[in-house]
């Protein structure tokens, strides 16, 4: 009768180990349960008792086959088992069939085994060994060596709702996992939605409440604003214009003031607009600007003028959306960046593995959601919430979020080795 012997230890994926052991006795073949631990019974990656049948040491008879089950930090233990490394050295010499799964090949990879082979594994774990040729497959015989990994079908996208994925950015790091398991596509779609979600929460909303609140442009430039005129170079209205939209953009126009300077902008508001006698003040969050209405002396504009020039507006206000869109999706890809360089790393498993850096990259991007949620709310509302304080308690949530995140995808990883 045909025989294998399957080799455990402590930390083997469970449903590796055996659901090989079960088929091969189906089949009618002579499988026993090798431990190398000093004792019959051991513990799986999920906490899942086995008794095995013999102890390496009491091996008598060579078998047909050397099966190695994956699984962590099981596969790390048949590694350093100078006893295992015998048997197979001696088996892959004979000529005889030697097997592993997913993790377990890098076993292979380290015995020599591998450098004139086809092989396939989990991925990642044959980085840095000695193969033939690498293949995706779920299985790859080549000559008397057969390692295998779970079909690709089954490690793609998890099936999570379109909704739901930003609920489990914002209150489950620990299923990030599954997150980054779905397309790039569907992680595009999840980033402009959120993007337009945010400008949406703290431009628009704030800014049509606005538009509302002085019945419309139209009524803005005739009835609210008062008389004034741009004319030869020089700005003059019948008394001073002074007002807010959303409590973080300020208007302010004053022929009064023969030209405004930077020290006329307040702390209170994220944009103004200073308009003098001779020059206008831009305040942005990317930065100031200085504008000499000398540069119009051949402009002449008043209150019908503005109201003649809305279509340019909206367009202007289209193309603005389109920037903002498209800043805001910068900035926020590049703060997900810093955070996932800093954090990268802090945890580890106990092999020493950590997350890649794209793993890194996406777990961030989702950890960032809640706290850029937090902070549109904030500027919507007028920032009812210092700044400074919301900054610090963001920052420390999404590196707890980040943190939590690495550690499902380590854990996931373990699980599937």
């Amino acid at each position: 009768m045909r025989s294998v012997y399957v080799f455990c230890a402590d930390g083997f994926e469970e449903v590796e180990g055996l659901t090989a052991v079960d088929l091969l006795r189906r089949a009618g073949i002579d499988v026993k349960m090798v431990s190398i631990m000093d004792r019959l019974q051991i513990t799986g990656s999920h906490n899942i008792s086995v008794n095995t049948d013999i102890l390496i040491e009491d091996i008598k008879e060579e078998a047909d086959m050397l099966l190695l089950p994956g699984g962590m930090p099981g596969t790390n233990y048949l590694r350093e088992h100078e006893g295992l490394a015998d048997l197979l050295k001696k088996q892959y010499e004979a000529g005889k069939w030697i097997a592993a799964i997913c993790a377990a090949p890098s076993v292979f990879g380290g015995l020599g085994f591998l450098k004139d082979k086809e092989a396939t594994s989990y991925p990642g774990c044959l980085d840095g060994v000695p193969v033939g040729g690498y293949k995706e497959d779920p299985v790859v015989v080549d000559g008397n060596v057969v390692t295998s990994r779970r079909r690709k079908k089954m490690q793609q996208e998890s099936k999570i709702g379109f909704l739901w994925q930003y609920v489990i950015a914002c209150v489950h790091p620990s299923q990030y996992k599954e997150l980054i398991r779905k397309k790039k596509g569907a992680f595009i779609g999840y980033i402009s939605v959120l993007i337009m979600f945010l400008v949406f929460i703290e431009n628009v909303i704030p800014f049509a409440a606005w538009t509302a609140s002085v019945g419309g442009f139209e009524n803005l430039f005739l009835e609210r604003i008062p008389g004034f005129t741009l004319e030869k170079g020089e700005f003059h209205s019948e008394s001073p214009i002074d007002f807010t939209i959303g409590g973080v953009v300020r208007v302010k126009a004053d022929s009064s003031v023969e030209q405004f300077k930077e020290s006329d902008f307040q702390s209170d508001y994220v944009q103004e607009l200073l308009v003098g006698k001779k020059n206008i003040l831009i305040k942005m969050p990317s930065g100031k600007q200085v504008i000499s209405l000398s540069q119009f002396k051949n402009w002449r504009l008043n209150n019908q003028g503005l109201v003649e020039m809305l279509p340019a507006l909206y367009m202007f206000l289209a193309f603005y959306l389109v920037v903002l869109l498209i800043t805001k999706a910068v900035q926020y890809l590049l703060v997900a960046l810093a955070f996932a360089l800093i954090c990268r790393g802090s945890v580890r498993r106990s092999d020493g593995k950590m997350v890649s850096m794209a793993e890194s990259f996406y777990i961030a991007v989702y950890a960032r959601t809640l706290a850029a949620i937090i902070g549109s709310v904030n500027a919507a509302l007028g920032y009812r919430i210092d700044s400074m304080i919301l900054m610090i308690v963001t920052v420390f949530i999404t590196m707890g979020f980040i943190m939590r995140g690495e550690i499902s995808v380590l854990d996931t990883q373990t699980s599937k080795e």
